[in-house]
């Protein structure tokens, strides 16, 4: 079974998304509302904390993570909402 991302992540990723997708049109999926996910820490094992302490992985640093969304320059179609 997949596990499922941390309260936090989804709530970065809907700060960074929902006003975009608002602006074509589309709403937050009603299947991501944060609040369905787990607060990390709580006792159930999510994706989206960085644990590492830095000895480990290749490199032996810890994992990085984007600080802002990647949006690539790519030509598309907007489709009507509906």
């Amino acid at each position: 079974q997949a596990l499922p991302p941390c309260r936090s992540l989804c709530e970065r990723a809907r700060q960074g998304c929902e006003a975009l997708m608002n602006k074509f049109g589309f709403q937050w999926p009603e299947r991501l509302r944060c609040e369905n996910f787990p607060v990390h820490g709580a006792g159930e094992i999510c994706v989206g904390q960085n644990t590492s302490d830095g000895s480990g992985g290749p490199g032996g640093g810890p994992t990085a993570y984007p600080t802002a969304p990647y949006l690539p320059d790519l030509p598309f179609t907007a489709l009507p909402p509906g």
